[in-house]
């Protein structure tokens, strides 16, 4: 809810809304289709959150980049156009950020994979791997995830608008009420923008494929009273678990 660069917050649009409405969506209509934003959608503030631990280490706090609010009107717009696809698109044990799929699922695989390892001797060595993606939305390499959203077939336009959003972006750091110089960023996506997550599990999903596909990984058989299927990765955004089997040469390296 807090402002960006421009100072003109979330209030200030809802109460001048039957005036502004109709000349944002024309502006933000035309700009889309014309694949060029204004330089204020490249523009971001900085506040740091503070996650826990040592104070005087960086990476014990979260960036949250304020954005200005038309801005995120628009990428709000195709977030919510996005997600109606994302459950054709998606692997099915992906459960963040996908409608009607919720993280009692990726709770219930764990259980289910657990309580196998504990029954069925044949798969006394099952483990899960938890993954930690450190920096996850600042990481994200850009061309991949342009790669990703041609092969899953978004349009040009809006791979277009992807490109137009990120190429060229600045951030500006608020500390202690000063403002630091203005630094480029050439990689990643925004926390703080609400098409980011979306984004983000998209770019995510090839992992999920390929561990689903690869020969030399077994994971774990999960029987139920009508069905059985190996169960190969599950995640709840970037928590993700990959669940497999430790072969006796593993376990001789331990």
């Amino acid at each position: 809810k807090a402002s960006g660069p421009d100072l003109l917050g979330n209030g200030w649009y809802r109460e001048y809304a039957e005036i502004l409405a109709p000349l944002l969506t024309t502006l933000l209509t035309l700009w889309y289709e014309a694949g060029v934003f204004p330089s204020s959608f490249l523009e971001a503030d900085i506040f740091c959150l503070k996650k826990g631990g040592d104070q005087d280490n960086p990476l014990n706090y979260r960036p949250l980049a304020l954005l200005n609010t038309d801005y995120k009107v628009f990428t709000r717009v195709l977030a919510t156009r996005v997600s109606k696809t994302l459950g054709d698109l998606i692997h099915t044990n992906q459960n963040r950020f996908v409608p009607h799929r919720h993280i009692h699922e990726t709770i219930d695989l764990l259980t289910a994979a657990q309580l196998m390892a504990r029954i069925d001797p044949g798969q006394r060595d099952a483990l899960a791997l938890l993954l930690d993606f450190q920096k996850a939305y600042d990481s994200l390499d850009r061309h991949f995830l342009l790669d990703v959203l041609a092969r899953q077939g978004f349009s040009p336009r809006f791979i277009q608008a992807v490109v137009a959003i990120h190429n060229g972006t600045t951030v500006r750091f608020l500390a202690n009420g000063a403002k630091s110089r203005r630094i480029q960023v050439t990689s990643g996506i925004r926390q703080g923008c609400p098409l980011a997550p979306l984004l983000f599990i998209l770019a995510l999903d090839p992992l999920y494929r390929r561990l689903d596909q690869a020969a030399d990984i077994r994971g774990i058989r999960i029987r139920t009273a009508s069905h059985s299927f190996v169960l190969h990765v599950a995640g709840y955004a970037d928590d993700t678990a990959v669940y497999l089997r430790c072969s006796t040469s593993t376990r001789r390296k331990r």
